[in-house]
């Protein structure tokens, strides 16, 4: 039974490999035609596919279970940088704000737009969520503190004040 210590491991299957290989049959030219099967797979999804595999490699050294050095036959490839795009571009931002029905929906859409919180953080906000010209945003990814542009903080200001008022 494989990864029991003093046992041989029966057989093993790669992600994507299509069936069972005996560890002992694990070799440098199996391998670099594994990793020319991935090549219809995404970057990071190769990538990671490999780590796993070159992880798994070291461990059955460890254990005895496959020849020395066996994982230098994974070759990873630097993965690309990546530059995430603004959800919108600035014309469809402006066209979404101009869009809105009233001040109030005006006010959500920029402060969407403004700190990228998700609409569920924004109206979890409350008046104790905005201090020194911060927002605290509480959500799926935890608390966080966004600053927010002096002239979404004036609208914010005089939103609150003229709901105060209203409230008596």
């Amino acid at each position: 039974q494989a990864g029991v210590p003093g046992r041989a491991a029966e057989s093993w299957a790669p992600p994507g490999s299509g069936g069972d290989l005996p560890c002992s049959e694990l070799s440098w030219p199996w391998l670099y035609s594994y990793q020319a099967s991935l090549s219809y797979l995404a970057p990071s999804t190769r990538h990671h596919r490999l780590l796993l595999i070159r992880q798994f490699l070291r461990f059955l050294e460890g254990c005895g279970w496959a020849e020395p050095g066996l994982e230098r036959a994974i070759r990873l490839q630097p993965l690309p940088p990546h530059h995430p795009r603004p959800a919108l571009a600035l014309p469809d931002q402006l066209r979404l704000i101009r869009a809105a029905p009233d001040h109030r929906l005006r006010l959500l859409v920029l402060l969407l737009l403004a700190t990228g919180a998700r609409p569920g953080e924004l109206l979890a906000c409350d008046l104790a969520s905005l201090q020194d010209g911060q927002l605290q945003i509480r959500g799926k990814t935890g608390e966080r503190w966004v600053p927010l542009p002096p002239t979404l903080r004036q609208e914010l200001a005089g939103e609150i004040q003229s709901r105060l008022e209203r409230l008596g």
